[in-house]
């Protein structure tokens, strides 16, 4: 994926986000008659500096509002009159308030235009999740489709933790998933207490803790997926067009592409290697990965025909892989089956992030291999679009949605959650908390912020590097 694709994909779901939250809050500001002197995309300063470097690349006035496309593309901001902010023009404040100021509303109105974005990201990763279920659907591996059980390698995390290839899954916590991909997502590494329950190939069942600290150990690993079904020995060929979808390196492109030429087609049903019968996937992928220097002949069942192929490893590498997609099930949704499932998809979303920052806070996942900033979400849109296209796209920006409600609704002062703590605060005490407090607070706000801004993208530029 080009670094210039990369940069407009996240530049694209940066601009929708940030649009759809301003939206709420200048909607909901609007709503209850209070001026909104600017709406912009982006800052037109340097954040968080709002004197220096003043300019927008496009700004055109309608009504009171000022609405423009800043330079720094970091966020986005709403000027609402009369209310303390990083954009505040404190000597404006100091003036008489006025009928159409924020200050001057009641405490529940001015919650609502501070919660008005949050709620706008929590609407748009419904539709964008609801939208996904209805015109995608879901690609699932149900259960029964397992056929036989789980493969694993024996160097992987997981068969130390004791999971071995043949495995059939039972439970995860007591309970029972029907698909799959259910018990393989990484999301339950933050979940306090994890095991799961096996039934080995010698029909004994097994509890299995994860140990502590496995989150760590997976993320150093690079992992992606929990568990790995095995397969029968129906191979998958990647057709070369293909292959610069897939984060493969080049050699095994090469070597794909040498198995489709010499003939071999997905969906062949593998009987043989060399003189070694085989009957599961995991037994081609042990045979092949002992016999990764010389040629192998392989025999094959296609449409009742046997035939026989010889490969040569291109760098140890043969090109096939086992074909997936026959266990894979597509499940399509009407629009009123579509709408409680994409909603529950949305705080699915919500939950695991909880979940994540509570692990966080409680000091059970490292922070530095944990949290991405632009950077690194810039190169998983990136990877992302490269293996799924749009429908990855709208996938991760309906997540994004669905984070960015949870962070924002953080009691950080400057974030909307600081906003709404104070507001909170200021009702119970049935007075205002004076404006030069109010101006410490926000600085304290800004500050954490900006730590929290500069370690993440200090972190993404040392793992980029490292």
């Amino acid at each position: 994926m080009g670094v210039l694709i990369t940069i407009g994909l996240m530049l694209l779901a940066l601009s929708i986000l940030i649009v759809i939250h301003e939206a709420g809050h200048f909607w909901a500001a609007r709503l209850f008659k209070i001026r909104v002197d600017k709406f912009y995309l982006f800052f037109d300063f340097l954040f968080p500096l709002p004197n220096v470097l003043n300019f927008a690349l496009f700004k055109v006035k309608k009504g009171d509002t000022e609405y423009g496309l800043g330079w720094f593309p970091l966020g986005g901001y709403v000027n609402i009159a009369g209310m303390i902010d990083e954009t505040t023009d404190e000597e404006a404040m100091k003036g008489e308030p006025q009928p159409w100021e924020f200050r001057t509303k009641p405490i529940w109105q001015r919650l609502i235009v501070m919660l008005g974005g949050i709620i706008m990201n929590v609407i748009l990763g419904c539709v964008i999740f609801i939208g996904l279920k209805y015109f995608v659907g879901d690609t699932v591996m149900p259960m029964s489709n397992i056929k036989y059980g789980i493969y694993v390698s024996d160097t992987s995390l997981m068969y130390k933790e004791g999971f071995r290839t043949g495995d059939q899954i039972l439970n995860y916590r007591g309970e029972v998933y029907p698909n799959f991909d259910d018990y393989a997502n990484p999301a339950k590494l933050v979940d306090t207490d994890k095991y799961f329950e096996v039934k080995h190939a010698d029909g004994k069942v097994e509890k299995i803790t994860l140990s502590e600290g496995f989150l760590d150990k997976f993320q150093d690993a690079g992992e992606r997926t929990l568990f790995s079904p095995d397969f029968g020995t129906e191979l998958s060929i990647m057709l070369p067009e293909d292959s610069v979808k897939y984060a493969q390196p080049p050699a095994w492109e090469k070597a794909a592409a040498q198995a489709y030429l010499a003939g071999l087609r997905s969906g062949d049903v593998v009987t043989m290697l060399d003189s070694t019968p085989v009957a599961r996937y995991r037994e081609v992928q042990d045979y092949l990965k002992e016999h990764n220097t010389q040629p192998v002949n392989f025999k094959i069942e296609r449409a009742g025909k046997s035939m026989e192929f010889a490969l040569v490893p291109v760098d140890s590498f043969f090109g096939v892989g086992p074909y997936t997609e026959l266990l894979a099930d597509t499940v399509t949704y009407s629009l009123g089956e579509a709408i409680p499932r994409g909603i529950g998809a949305a705080f699915a979303e919500v939950v695991n992030n909880v979940k994540g920052l509570k692990a966080l806070v409680t000091g059970k996942v490292n922070a530095s291999k944990s949290m991405s900033g632009p950077i690194g979400i810039a190169r998983i849109y990136g990877q992302s679009f490269a293996l799924g296209g749009w429908t990855s796209f709208w996938r991760l920006t309906g997540i994004l949605s669905m984070v960015l409600a949870v962070m924002n609704l953080l009691p950080i002062p400057v974030l909307d959650g600081g906003h709404v703590l104070i507001l909170c605060i200021e009702g119970i005490i049935g007075r205002e908390i004076p404006l030069k407090a109010k101006g410490v607070i926000m600085n304290i706000g800004m500050i954490m912020v900006l730590a929290l801004m500069a370690f993440v993208i200090f972190n993404d530029v040392f793992k980029m590097i490292f």
